[in-house]
């Protein structure tokens, strides 16, 4: 993301307006790195949301009263609640994705475990594979 000179007094609420939309096209894109478990693409799209929400920021601190007359209040209600649903998504799944992970790790480790009915030093084969596939 190219830092831009500061915006003229006319262009301040179509700057924010832009940067809004932008911000909700950068959830998305969160949305699509967790949902194909791309770890690169998750913190690129991170990072551009912290950016633009520190841009929104400065760029709402800026506005006059002057600004806030001309600014299309129906298009902000409506980009505010695509970035409010498209956060509550990307924290589901993010939770989705620990469960999954937290569960996962918890069946491996079972693996590994002794058959409570066979005693611990028995010669006795185990009734199923005990051991983890380093490997996988």
């Amino acid at each position: 993301m190219a830092t831009s000179a500061p915006p003229t007094a006319a262009d301040r609420p179509l700057a924010l307006v832009t940067a809004l939309g932008e911000l909700a096209d950068a959830t998305d894109s969160l949305t699509i790195a967790v949902e194909h478990h791309d770890l690169a693409a998750l913190v690129i799209a991170n990072e551009c949301a912290e950016a633009l929400a520190e841009r929104i920021k400065d760029l709402s601190v800026a506005l006059t009263d002057a600004d806030r007359v001309r600014i299309d209040h129906v298009r902000i209600r409506a980009l505010r609640e695509r970035i409010e649903r498209g956060a509550r998504r990307n924290a589901y799944l993010i939770e989705r994705a620990w469960a999954v992970d937290a569960a996962t790790m918890r069946l491996l480790a079972s693996l590994g475990r002794p058959d409570p009915d066979v005693p611990l030093h028995s010669y006795a084969p185990p009734s199923a594979p005990g051991y983890l596939d380093r490997q996988a």
